[in-house]
């Protein structure tokens, strides 16, 4: 990160590892951004992750079109630890560290998956048809101190979607934006969405013929949540 001030300042800097080495560089720069001083450096080291001992007995019930049945037992019942769904396929592409940093940083809402003791109940989060994990790992201070601990789930079909029809309704149409409903023929059939120029999806029609233009579009606005899909050209097939 890179900070432009002048005269007492102070920042706090967030997303360190931790037991890391790391310097703090400061340095005087004219309007040219010419360096006129002498660079002064600090090292410090963040505190190192304290381990825990903690581990889960995890069980998964029935499934539902949105999750399944579950419950989850620690052996310290005083101890935070994370429990979220999460993607199968994308999960088993990466070991557990790599899941856990990534985990933490796609989902800025991670304080709210952090619990203590017992849990059970049904989950209510996921997409009808896809395969997942139930995870859990010990969560202190913003890092993890344990591995992961997971255990699968897939939830129920919601139907096949060239067999569904939609209906579409645009109100409140203003200047720079417009309500849309979208509503399925079958109520927990899986689709995308998504809103496009009329002039752009007809220039790509032109080039690439009506259904790749149509992957082209659905890829360009998944591509942010590529965390929940995997590979989104392998579900855009």
């Amino acid at each position: 990160s890179r900070i432009l001030s002048s005269g007492n300042d102070s920042y706090g800097f967030t997303g360190l590892e931790a037991g890391s080495v790391y310097y703090a560089v400061a340095m005087g720069v004219n309007d040219s951004g010419a360096i006129t001083t002498d660079v002064a450096v600090v090292k410090f080291s963040t505190l190192e992750v304290e381990k825990s001992e903690i581990t889960f007995d995890m069980s998964v019930g029935s499934a539902t079109y949105t999750g399944a049945a579950y419950s989850v037992k620690p052996t310290i019942a005083t101890e935070q630890y994370v429990l979220i769904p999460w993607n199968k396929r994308v999960v088993d592409q990466m070991n557990d560290a790599d899941f856990i940093k990534h985990c933490i940083k796609m989902r800025s809402d991670i304080e709210n998956y952090v619990v203590t003791g017992e849990q059970k109940g049904v989950l209510d989060s996921c997409v009808p048809g896809r395969d997942y994990y139930l995870v859990a790992f010990g969560y202190q201070g913003g890092v993890a101190t344990t591995g992961v601990t997971k255990i699968p789930f897939t939830t129920k079909s919601g139907g096949n979607p060239a067999e569904c029809n939609f209906t579409f309704e645009v109100s409140d149409i203003q200047y720079d934006r417009a309500y849309m409903k979208i509503t399925p023929s079958a109520k927990h059939t899986v689709f995308f969405w998504s809103v496009v120029e009329k002039a752009y999806f007809n220039q790509l029609s032109a080039d690439k013929g009506t259904e790749e233009a149509m992957k082209s579009v659905l890829a360009e606005s998944l591509a942010p949540f590529a965390h929940d899909f995997g590979n989104i050209h392998d579900a855009l097939e």
